[in-house]
């Protein structure tokens, strides 16, 4: 049989083509493989550093499987005791986006935001937040009578269609069409009749008539304050009977969470954040964000069916932190009392004595104790009222309930039940 020989410098020419023609071919496939996966989310996802698993789960319903988000805080834990480790600084540092409460909820936001190595969002960034709620339910005697939610309206004026008793106004004016009625207050103007004093002024103005002083610019502070929010350049209200500024959130109260006007707020702004980050989501965020508000929507309107005809002495909540106060306003509750005000504080026990004198006197049958803390305080307060400890979740998921939907769902549970 003759064989064909190949000069030696042809034979290397054919090779040389065919492991080019293959190195195409690999590169094209690779090609097509990244293109898939930016277009599903694969190796090309955000990266993003929630600080807590409530967080983290409202970015994950936003996000879906174009991110990859990891808690800073683990589910089940506390943000206010969480100790930060280094290699959780590490991830935030590498992460295209940290996601925080702000609003001084935790000193864990603080030391990962100073380490942040990509873009920063704060959730309660132009939120009309409140005040935290007042620690006793008599201390709301100048509460208007017909407000059945427990928000106070501005010039006395209630909006026969807001459902749920927020605030409203643009230049002085009420929508009535308003069913949840966030106060938005336009050019900086305070109505001096209000009784809660949202912060919302522009040029520093505040109300002297304020009562329950929220932060007053240049430090000054009005005397007549009963409540003792605090108040910038450390100055403080000797009068103070609460001591609302040892909360170390400040007067405004950052449980956003609890509010589901304010959740759908924070997932719209998510939702911009993450199309500003990965411009070729945008069209898959807005409907998974479109999707997700609706369904809280529907969630809120469960929860009030849920709560709806509790008897009187059921409407009181005693808790073992001030966390609930959005909640408890949104759905016709009161807060009676909490046995601190935040949770590395120690009960007083003055406070507790009182605070059992109140449950008894109303009837309350049932006081809520939350996960992540100690029951020790609550249940001492149980024995001596003679109510019964539940547990009612607060600041984070859990097994039992895995997703922010869930957790609420929970709460009215644990309160309904």
């Amino acid at each position: 049989m003759n064989r064909i020989r190949v000069p030696k410098p042809a034979l290397a020419a054919i090779l040389i083509g065919a492991l080019a023609l293959a190195a195409l071919a690999c590169g094209s496939d690779s090609t097509n493989s990244d293109s898939a996966n930016n277009d599903d989310g694969g190796d090309e996802r955000l990266t993003i550093v929630a600080t807590t698993s409530i967080v983290a789960d409202l970015v994950e319903r936003v996000g879906g499987e174009r991110v990859d988000v990891t808690s800073a805080v683990p589910a089940g834990a506390d943000a206010h005791t969480f100790a930060v480790t280094p290699s959780l600084i590490a991830r935030a540092s590498e992460a295209d986006l940290l996601v925080v409460v702000g609003t001084n909820f935790s000193g864990v936001e603080d030391q990962l935001a100073e380490h942040a190595g990509g873009a920063v969002l704060t959730l309660t960034d132009g939120m009309a937040l409140g005040p935290f709620a007042l620690a006793h339910a008599d201390e709301e005697d100048e509460h208007d009578d017909g407000d059945e939610h427990g928000h106070e309206e501005e010039d006395g004026e209630h909006d026969d269609g807001d459902e749920h008793g927020h605030e409203e106004e643009e230049d002085g004016e009420h929508d009535d069409g308003d069913e949840h009625g966030h106060e938005e207050e336009e050019d900086g103007e305070h109505d001096d009749g209000d009784e809660h004093g949202h912060e919302e002024e522009e040029d520093g103005e505040h109300d002297d008539g304020d009562e329950h002083g929220h932060e007053e610019e240049d430090g000054e502070h009005d005397d007549g304050d009963e409540h003792g929010h605090e108040e910038e350049d450390g100055e403080h209200d000797d009068g103070d009977e609460h001591g609302h500024d040892a909360h170390d959130h400040g007067s405004v109260d950052p449980h956003f969470w609890m509010n589901i006007d304010f959740v759908i707020e924070a997932v719209d702004a998510i939702r911009g954040q993450l199309a500003r980050l990965d411009p070729a989501g945008a069209d898959a965020y807005r409907e998974r964000a479109d999707a997700y508000a609706a369904e809280l929507r529907a969630l809120d309107a469960e929860i009030a069916a849920t709560l709806a005809d509790l008897p009187e002495e059921r409407r009181y909540l005693v808790t073992f932190h001030d966390a609930y106060g959005y909640f408890a306003a949104r759905y016709g509750l009161t807060i009676l009392g909490f046995v601190v005000e935040g949770p590395e504080e120690e009960p007083a026990a003055g406070a507790l004595a009182t605070l059992v004198e109140r449950i008894g006197a109303l009837g309350v049958p049932f006081i809520f104790t939350e996960p992540q803390f100690s029951a020790r305080a609550i249940e001492q307060v149980a024995r001596d009222s003679g109510a019964t400890v539940r547990t009612i979740p607060s600041g984070s998921l859990a097994e039992e309930y895995p997703s922010y939907v869930e957790f609420l769902r929970a709460i009215a549970r644990g309160i309904a039940e």
